[in-house]
């Protein structure tokens, strides 16, 4: 928790640990955030979507293979500089189920990587309506 004081942190690499648990529900609280890896861990729970509406500075977050449940948050779709998603290959029995975001209030999406998870449903007809990276 000493970790989550460090608010003016703007790059957190944690990948290819063996941290468990679940990401802490207080992760917003690191608001300057820019940069979050924790990939190759087991960590195990949902995405706490209102932590992810306070990281306002997020470019890549990337929580790929790990033990992710639940569905996307939809504060992802509010992140306006937000450039990479990553939870892709989740192990868990339970994978992250729903329906995918839309992105229409993150611009600068450019990498989207949901593999091997239980996503449902159709691509939003308004995915990435907004992007900087249309034609």
């Amino acid at each position: 928790q000493d970790l989550l004081k460090l608010t003016q942190l703007r790059s957190l690499y944690l990948s290819f640990n063996a941290f468990t648990g679940p990401l802490p529900s207080n992760i917003g609280d690191l608001s300057n955030l820019e940069e979050f890896y924790i990939f190759g861990n087991d960590i195990e729970s949902s995405l706490p979507g209102d932590a992810i509406a306070k990281l306002t500075n997020m470019r890549e977050f990337v929580m790929a293979n790990n033990y992710l449940t639940g569905t996307i948050p939809t504060e992802f779709n509010s992140l306006a500089l937000l450039e990479q998603l990553s939870l892709y290959d989740q192990q868990s029995d339970n994978l992250i189920s729903g329906t995918m975001p839309h992105f229409l209030d993150a611009p600068a999406v450019w990498y989207f990587d949901v593999t091997g998870n239980d996503l449902t449903g159709s691509i939003p007809k308004d995915f990435m309506k907004n992007s900087k990276w249309r034609d």
